[in-house]
Formats: structure tokens, sequence, C-alpha cells
């Protein structure tokens, strides 16, 4: 189970990452639940595990802005190009994740929990 002080970290940058946009819908409500309920070793596995599942890789991340959707909604080819861009320059850069509010705090979380190197 995680730590009462560590707990009390991982708490505030949680709430933190339930009100950012790009949040998936599954982490909030696991985030609003582990927030929520009593510490166990149950819920903050259900958390990490989240944390894990949302957390995009940079390959992922170029290869939604190279999708139609991406297009769409960046609101033309041309600035989704843009983002492919950026994102390879992070990726030869050594960067391992997308940069996206959600998915920086998410990181962080992870890295806290020692579940990310």
């Amino acid at each position: 189970m995680i730590e009462e002080t560590l707990r009390n970290k991982i708490a505030e940058q949680v709430s933190e990452l339930i009100k950012t946009g790009p949040c998936c819908p599954e982490l909030k409500a696991e985030g609003a639940k582990w927030l929520e309920d009593a510490p166990s070793e149950a819920g903050d596995q259900a958390l990490i595990k989240e944390l894990r599942e949302d957390l995009s890789p940079i390959d992922d991340t170029i290869a939604f802005y190279e999708s139609d959707a991406a297009a769409a909604i960046f609101g033309s080819r041309e600035a989704a190009d843009r983002a492919i861009e950026a994102e390879k320059k992070r990726k030869a850069a050594g960067e391992k994740y997308c940069d996206c509010a959600a998915c920086t705090i998410t990181a962080a979380i992870l890295k806290e929990l020692g579940e990310l190197a």
C-alpha cells in the first residue's frame, strides 16, 4: 500500500489530473474513486493499472497525429503535420511519452510510485 506521505502528494496530482481536458474518462473515474475510497492495496493497484494503460508512448502519439482524427481536431492536416514534427523532435531528444497535460501528470505520478524509470 502507498505510504501516507507519498499518498498525500499523489492525491494532489490525481486531483489535478482528473481536472485536465485530455484525461480519459476511465482514468478520471478511477482517479476519483481512488481519492474517495479508504486507502487499500487493491485501490492503489487499480489506479496504477489505469495510469499505465493511459500513458501514451511517443510513437502512439505520433501515430495519432498522423490520423484523420487529428487533422479534424487540429483543424487541418497542416496543423497535425506540425504536431508530428514537434513530436518527432521530442522523440529524437529522447522523450518517451506524450507531453499533453494528462500524460505529463500521469508520468509524474508513476515516477513517484517507482513504476516508471
